[in-house]
Order: structure tokens, then sequence, then C-alpha cells
């Protein structure tokens, strides 16, 4: 379970789906290798595609601009974050 008050579920359920199973064949050392490449992820901005490479894998992420203007308060009812698009592994 993953608890967050930012609502890109849809980008945590894909980077999990990388980390756990190299997790189970790798042990540790695979969070400390994936909080690194985190660490280097540009911060977000609304509109711009961001790569983020993780284990092998580039993640093309989208930050949608609805969401922006949601979480600044201009919109009421649910927002659709972000795209996520794995690009390869």
């Amino acid at each position: 379970m993953i608890v967050t008050r930012l609502p890109f579920v849809e980008l945590y359920q894909e980077l999990m789906a990388v980390i756990a199973p190299e997790f189970f064949d790798k042990g540790s050392v695979c969070l400390e290798i994936s909080a690194k490449e985190i660490d280097q992820w540009p911060r977000p901005v609304p509109g711009l595609v961001l790569n983020l490479p993780l284990l092998g894998t580039l993640f093309q992420v989208s930050l949608a601009i609805y969401f922006s203007l949601h979480s600044l308060g201009f919109f009421e009812g649910p927002s659709i974050p972000c795209i996520v698009t794995p690009v390869h592994r």
C-alpha cells in the first residue's frame, strides 16, 4: 500500500512494478540505486514531458496542467494528474 497526499497513484504503481521484482532478485541494493536515481529526477513542471530513468526503464511522465490549476484551488472535483509511459526496459 502506498500512502501519499499527491495523486500520482498510476506513477507509483508503475515504479513499484519495476522496483519490486528487482528487490526480490537482488535485495536491498536495488532500493539504494533506485533512491539515487530518483534523487536525480528533475522537478515536475506542468505541461512538460519528463524523462525519468529507473533501473533500466525510462518513464515519460507528463503532469497535466489541469492538475496544477486544480491543486491551486481553481477547479473542484477529481483531477487526472499524470500520464505515465514506460518507454523501454
